[in-house]
């Protein structure tokens, strides 16, 4: 009787936790609409994020830029775990010299770029924040390439543009910090 109780409650409890996939979830983001209260964690159950994730390198204006992107789960203070992908980066002078990098931050700095959902095109989006407090907010597009006759993805697009609604420039009399990124511009990566 008692391990029938036992089975009971163990059964009950992970009843009420509930499970989305992240191409689910995207479409609640994408509508701008409140995820049901039940759900528990958001999960790449798919895979859709395992294309994107690795080291990635492009040349832009004689500086160098590594993408180091990995998987990671997120807890946000209600309890909710959602998958993300995070990237590191890193952008090296033509003499090797590190302009900037964010290989050593930990997984929960807001200075990394991190997707949590994916768009109907398969585009991954979502904004990145300069580190100092005049830095820009950038939005940022990430979408993979695929080679003609090939499954695998070998290339991606990387875009960086200003984010309109987020400027600081009132608190920054010497105006923003520059962008880290090249803005407006389709940076392609190979994946290395």
């Amino acid at each position: 009787m008692n391990k029938t109780i036992l089975i009971f409650l163990f059964i009950s409890q992970f009843s009420f936790c509930q499970v989305m996939s992240i191409e689910e979830y995207s479409n609640y983001v994408i509508a701008s609409i409140d995820i049901p209260e039940n759900i528990t964690a958001t999960k790449d159950v798919n895979g859709v994020f395992h294309p994107y994730l690795g080291e990635w390198q492009s040349q832009v204006n004689g500086n160098s830029i590594k993408l180091v992107i990995s998987e990671n789960t997120y807890s946000y203070p209600d309890g909710l775990l959602i998958d993300q992908i995070v990237t590191r980066f890193e952008i090296k002078d033509a003499n090797g010299n590190i302009i900037k990098s964010t290989l050593a931050l930990a997984d929960d700095s807001v200075h990394l770029i991190t997707f949590d959902f994916i768009d109907h095109t398969g585009v991954l989006q979502n904004i990145f924040i300069e580190e100092s407090n005049c830095g820009i907010v950038e939005q940022i597009y990430y979408k993979l390439n695929r080679t003609p006759g090939s499954i695998s993805h070998t290339s991606m697009t990387f875009h960086a543009r200003k984010n309109e609604n987020f400027d600081n420039g009132d608190n920054c009399p010497n105006g923003n910090t520059p962008s880290t990124f090249p803005l407006n511009q389709d940076i392609v990566f190979t994946k290395i």
